[in-house]
């Protein structure tokens, strides 16, 4: 599995080649940032992130749109459970061309997220990205769609081993399609530390002040001759690094939550204390699960354990009152979705905690 991530690594590296034109890069100074809408903070160890491709121009003429297709790579590079893991993402030209269709001038796409959101752990993010352009007689049919949509079926929190597994299936296709040519423009960044933004890579083929260039609700924009446009005299990518709050952490996707949905089901028949200490006993394992696991900050496993322990408590309580009366008890488990919102390493004082929930 090392040798797998290692591999993975070595991937990403390779997307930057020599016979690319280096293109120009910024960070897009944030006072030119129109709206702003997320916060300029990134902590370690608390915060969540994700790096979102946000907007891109390709333009192409009719030649280049008929005999090839575009394909953006991205690897995303970044610390998950105490290992160095690469995410890599393929953005095919269905997605590329969804808004610009067979247009010959130019095409863009928008917001799309590449890898995340995950905690942020201590240490950089690296982002690469490559636009590579593909022979469309080189293409089998479906085959871009299907290494597409194993990028897009990578999920860390099933595992690393599955992870590394579907991520070499992934890059080892695209290693065979773009083998021939170089891609069009590549760049490799390493962020220490990770601080949210806007950043750009524009081909070196038209000159430009990148002191005139800004965002405008995630559009690459110039001001040029006196107004404001939309950047379009060159091809370009812009992607940014974000946080992202606690809030939209699908905790229903994560392995604990079954366990979750375990509790729910036993407090919702805790009628009898032998019923209840057999809830007790599995929301406590589930509070250990969730401070030990990589997937969620220290400060969202705090929320959660509250939310759990309390949502345990209301249905205990209710049941008990449904005994009282004499009535049928529920049979069956609530599935509310329970969110919170940041995860740390394991500390001491965790099986403390969760051992407490036992005298509830």
């Amino acid at each position: 599995m090392l040798e797998t991530l290692e591999d993975l690594k070595s991937w990403a590296g390779g997307l930057i080649r020599a016979e690319a034109a280096p293109p120009l890069w910024m960070r897009v100074p944030w006072e030119r940032v129109d709206p702003k809408p997320f916060a300029q903070q990134l902590t370690p160890s608390d915060d969540y992130f994700c790096v979102r491709v946000c907007n891109m121009h390709l333009t192409y003429d009719r030649e280049w749109l008929e005999e090839y297709q575009p394909l953006l790579l991205v690897a995303v590079e970044f610390s998950y459970d105490g290992e160095g893991v690469t995410k890599p993402a393929v953005i095919g030209p269905q997605l590329i061309e969804r808004l610009g269709a067979a247009a010959p001038q130019a095409t863009a796409i928008a917001g799309t997220v590449v890898a995340g959101p995950h905690p942020l752990r201590e240490g950089s993010v690296t982002v690469t990205l490559a636009l590579q352009r593909v022979l469309r007689r080189n293409v089998a049919s479906g085959f871009l769609d299907v290494i597409e949509g194993a990028g897009k079926a990578l999920n860390l929190a099933a595992g690393i081993a599955p992870f590394a597994a579907l991520a070499r299936v992934v890059t080892d296709g695209v290693s065979a399609l773009t083998s021939a040519e170089g891609p069009v423009m590549a760049r490799r960044d390493e962020f220490l530390p990770a601080v949210p933004g806007y950043f750009a890579l524009i081909a070196p083929t038209a000159a430009v002040d990148l002191n005139q260039v800004g965002v405008i609700d995630g559009v690459l924009m110039e001001q040029r001759n006196g107004s404001v446009r939309p950047f379009r005299r060159a091809d370009y990518v812009l992607y940014s690094i974000e946080p992202v709050g606690w809030n939209s952490i699908d905790v229903t996707r994560l392995p604990l939550y079954r366990q979750w949905l375990t509790v729910l089901s036993e407090a919702n028949k805790a009628a009898t204390p032998h019923v209840w200490e057999s809830a007790k006993t599995n929301l406590s394992t589930l509070i250990a699960m969730a401070f030990a696991s990589p997937d969620l900050t220290y400060g969202h496993a705090e929320v959660l354990e509250s939310a759990w322990t309390d949502k345990a408590q209301r249905r205990r309580d209710s049941a008990r009152r449904l005994g009282e009366l004499g009535e049928k008890r529920p049979s069956e488990a609530v599935t509310e979705d329970t969110q919170g919102t940041s995860r740390h390493e394991l500390p001491e004082q965790v099986r403390d905690r969760a051992l407490a929930v036992l005298d509830l």
